[in-house]
């Protein structure tokens, strides 16, 4: 019965890494969570949740009406905190400014430049994704987590990250793992109404 108890791996949380939800992490904004790590120092941690989607199907489009591709960009649930801010995660070398996560993956840069990207002709929905809010954790509090087996720390996969359907996320993330991961990778969210 050891596979049902949830334990946290040792991999140290850094810039550009993953946290991974336990499945038996309930809180509203976190429960079956998969987050890439922007910022990750004694002073603090942050990220951006990347598997969550809007309740109301709310588009980039929607919010800046100037942009001239027919795509509908989608908004996902980036956390919790400053819901009224934008972030975008993209695999665009190109963007000035923007900050390197590891594996080719950068966060934010110059919006001008995305907007122009957005434009082109060979604008690709698969380089980037755009999010509202985040998450963070003040000094030790993240560690605390990890500790507790709330939080599964993994290295980024650069495609899981773009992955078009971001309910799977969290499973695929798991069962990545392998070993007692994957079993809870499988674990029914309502256990109950099994």
């Amino acid at each position: 019965m050891k596979i049902f108890q949830i334990e946290a791996n040792d991999i140290v949380p850094c810039k550009g890494r993953i946290l991974i939800s336990s499945p038996f992490l309930m809180d509203y904004n976190f429960s079956r969570s998969v987050i890439l790590l922007v910022h990750h120092s004694d002073d603090g941690s942050m990220g951006i949740v990347i598997n969550k989607g809007l309740i109301y199907n709310i588009t980039l489009n929607d919010i800046f009406p100037d942009i001239k591709s027919k795509v509908k960009i989608p908004l996902f649930k980036g956390g919790p905190l400053a819901r009224n801010s934008l972030f975008y995660i993209h695999k665009l070398d190109f963007i000035h400014n923007a900050i390197p996560l590891g594996d080719g993956v950068f966060i934010n840069g110059d919006f001008n430049d995305i907007m122009n990207y957005i434009d082109r002709d060979d604008y690709n929905q698969n380089n980037i994704k755009f999010f509202c809010g985040y998450a963070s954790w003040q000094i030790g509090q993240l560690q605390r987590e990890i500790n507790e087996n709330s939080w599964i720390v993994s290295s980024s996969n650069r495609e899981l990250i773009f992955d078009d359907k971001p309910n799977d996320i969290w499973g695929i993330s798991l069962d990545s793992l392998g070993g007692k991961y994957s079993i809870w990778a499988k674990y029914p969210k309502y256990p109950i109404l099994n």
